[in-house]
């Protein structure tokens, strides 16, 4: 598959062991599994009504590959640690899929200004995601002055790594997919960001802000904006670390 472009932003916790191992390895294996399956679809273009996305199917695939690879090493480095994903995979500037896994989140400004949500939280406050949980047999426990956490111990509820967790059968790296054709769906741009962006800004408020940085007698580059928008999730008093990446489409 020509012109791909990866980008993406693993949030580790418990030590830095997944995220490392996913910095070094998950645009090789994604890349890899789309230029293989672009030969394969060019033998075969037929798709059955109502299945999902092929490209999304790939992608899935090889989400749950590479977890599978983590959960085969040395458990000292992988039972209690782990790693959220977010990521925007643009294909020939025309489309892009967001991937996400955990509660990083990826927030796109339409043609019309508005904030559009492009992934969902993976947090075991959802009613979905307990669902699962309870029904593996696990639990969800919180107290007055925590959230709720997979175990009482992990405060998402799809994770790469965390293999404890996962060995009891409660937690999972299924990701959740969007893909979206550009030529349909005009986009001026994707905010990428971990939760500690998210715990003070909401989907809104980050288009506004990123909206404003963009104009002006300040307007700043995309790195500006990013940058911009990191120092004013510190500012609002964020606790957790902070990541931003801001994604330009033409529109």
């Amino acid at each position: 598959m020509e012109n791909l472009s990866i980008f993406a932003i693993f949030d580790g916790h418990g030590g830095q062991f997944v995220s490392d191992y996913l910095e070094a390895n998950f645009a090789k294996s994604i890349r890899e599994r789309l230029q293989k399956f672009a030969s394969k679809r060019r033998l075969s273009i037929w798709q059955a009504p109502g299945a999902k996305d092929p490209v999304e199917e790939a992608i899935i695939t090889e989400v749950l590959k590479i977890d599978d690879a983590i959960s085969g090493l040395d458990p000292q480095f992988t039972s209690m640690c782990g790693s959220t994903l977010i990521s925007a995979i643009v294909e020939e500037k025309r489309y892009v899929t967001v991937v996400s896994v955990g509660d990083s989140r990826a927030v796109a400004c339409t043609a019309e200004g508005k904030a559009w949500a492009l992934s969902r939280d993976h947090k075991p406050i959802d009613p979905s995601e307990r669902r699962f949980i309870e029904g593996a047999g696990g639990f969800v426990s919180c107290t007055p002055e925590d959230v709720e956490r997979v175990q009482g111990i992990l405060a998402v509820s799809r994770s790469f790594g965390d293999t404890y967790l996962k060995q009891l059968g409660v937690l999972t790296a299924l990701p959740s997919t969007i893909r979206i054709d550009l030529k349909e769906k005009k986009l001026r741009y994707i905010i990428v960001a971990t939760d500690g962006f998210w715990d003070v800004f909401s989907n809104e408020e980050a288009v506004k802000q990123a909206s404003t940085y963009l104009r002006g007698s300040r307007r700043g580059t995309w790195h500006q904006v990013a940058q911009r928008l990191v120092n004013a999730a510190l500012s609002r008093g964020s606790l957790d670390n902070v990541s931003v990446l801001v994604l330009r489409f033409n529109c």
